[in-house]
């Protein structure tokens, strides 16, 4: 059965619709396509992997909280500026290393707390975020949701 992914023109957040019109962009052929699989695979990220994750990428914390804030979720920008807070600037400014992955380690507790936190908004805000930037951006989508 194919998802009937217009639906989400409609006003379904539903994730697994949302996640279809994911992979029907293989290529982001614009920047609300861009935008969109950016912050698709950043969110599924954090999820998974937590917050450490993103120190292992060359882009920096801001640029992650930059992708959410401009896909519409600005309650995820205090948690980036908590997690930017455990790690020194010095050490932020330096590419992944032994002694960062040694802090974020023994910062396992209090980034495991913040990722928590991203989790509890995350669960009734970001399905709806998505949604309605798709609804306010549905030109760029057209072929996708078709």
């Amino acid at each position: 059965m194919t998802a009937n992914i217009s639906e989400i023109l409609a006003g379904s957040d539903d994730e697994a619709l949302l996640h279809e019109l994911y992979t029907r962009i293989e290529t982001p052929c614009n920047p609300a396509q861009a935008l969109f699989v950016d912050a698709w695979e950043l969110s599924g990220f954090i999820a998974s992997d937590g917050f450490e994750f993103l120190f292992e990428q060359e882009r920096s914390l801001d640029e992650f909280a930059q992708v959410l804030l401009d896909i519409g979720f600005p309650e995820a920008k205090p948690v980036f500026e908590k997690v930017k807070a455990v790690v020194p600037d010095s050490m932020l400014a330096k590419e992944y290393d032994a002694g960062l992955r040694d802090h974020l380690t023994n910062n396992f507790d209090r980034l495991k707390a913040l990722l928590y936190e991203y989790l509890e908004l995350s669960d009734t805000r970001l399905l709806p975020t998505f949604g309605d930037f798709i609804r306010k951006n549905k030109e760029s989508f057209a072929d996708q949701l078709t």
